[in-house]
C-alpha cells in the first residue's frame, strides 16, 4: 500500500468514526492529529502483543496475547465488542475505489532499442481481475525476457582451465594495483628497484603458474654426459 493511498483511506475511516459517535464535523488540524496518532496507537498494540508472545516462547501473537495487551492498556473487551457491533452497519470504503493509473515511468529516450517497454504489445494487456488497482505495475518485459533462468556454465575441461587462468590473472592484476596504491610505489625507481622488489611488494597468488614461469626462465636442464 502506498503512503498516499494509506492517508486517504485512514482519513475516510476516521471521519466515519467521528460522525458515528456524534460529531458534526472535524477540523483539518484535528484530523491531521488523529491521522498521526493512529499508526502510533496500532504500533503500540502490536509491539505489546509481540512482547507477550515472546514471553511464551512464540514468534507470533495469538488472541490471548491481544487480551493481555488490551488489559494493560485499560481496554475492556466487553465494551470493545459492543463498540464493534455498533459499527456493523457502516460501510467502510474499499481499497478498489482508489484507482491509480499503472503508468510506466521509464523514459522513452532511455529505451531506444528492439525491446521498448512502452511500445511492446504485451505491456498493453490489461491486468487480471484478481490484482487490485492500487498495486504497482509489472516490471518491463526487457528486464526478464533476455535473462536466462539458469546460469550457463561451460562443460569443456579446456574451457574451464582457460576461465580459471583468466580469473587468476585478473585477481593478480587487481591485487598488484591495490598494493601499488596502498604502498605508494610510485616513488620507486622503475629502472632497477621495481624489478628487485616485485616479489616483496606483489606476493604470488597462483603458485603453480609462478613455478612454470620460473622453469621457463631457467630453461631446460643441461644433460649429463654419459660415462662408458
Amino acid at each position: 500500500m502506498t503512503s498516499t493511498l494509506y492517508l486517504e483511506y485512514t482519513k475516510k475511516i476516521i471521519a466515519l468514526i467521528c460522525k458515528e459517535i456524534g460529531f458534526d464535523g472535524i477540523s483539518a488540524s484535528a484530523l491531521d492529529a488523529l491521522l498521526d496518532a493512529t499508526p502510533i496507537y496500532i504500533e503500540e498494540i502490536l509491539a505489546t502483543a509481540h512482547s507477550y508472545a515472546e514471553l511464551s516462547s512464540r514468534t507470533r501473537p495469538n488472541v490471548n496475547d491481544l487480551a493481555f495487551t488490551f488489559a494493560d492498556m485499560g481496554i475492556d473487551l466487553n465494551k470493545l465488542e459492543s463498540f464493534m457491533y455498533s459499527f456493523k452497519h457502516i460501510t467502510f470504503p474499499a481499497l478498489n475505489e482508489y484507482n491509480e493509473s499503472h503508468k510506466n515511468t521509464i523514459d522513452p529516450a532511455f529505451m531506444e532499442g528492439k525491446h521498448n517497454p512502452l511500445t511492446d504489445d504485451e505491456e498493453s494487456e490489461p491486468f487480471p481481475e484478481y490484482i487490485p488497482n492500487h498495486m504497482p505495475p509489472f516490471p518491463s518485459t526487457h528486464t526478464f525476457k533476455q535473462t536466462p533462468v539458469f546460469p550457463q556454465r561451460p562443460e569443456d575441461p579446456n574451457k574451464l582451465r582457460e576461465l580459471n587462468t583468466e580469473q587468476t590473472r585478473l585477481v593478480e592484476g587487481n591485487l598488484k594495483r591495490l598494493l601499488m596504491s596502498s604502498n605508494n610505489t610510485d616513488n620507486v625507481n622503475q629502472n632497477g628497484m621495481l624489478g628487485s622488489l616485485s616479489t616483496e611488494l606483489f606476493p604470488i597468488v597462483n603458485y603453480e603458474l609462478a613455478k612454470l614461469r620460473q622453469l621457463r626462465k631457467k630453461g631446460p636442464k643441461p644433460k649429463r654426459p654419459r660415462t662408458e
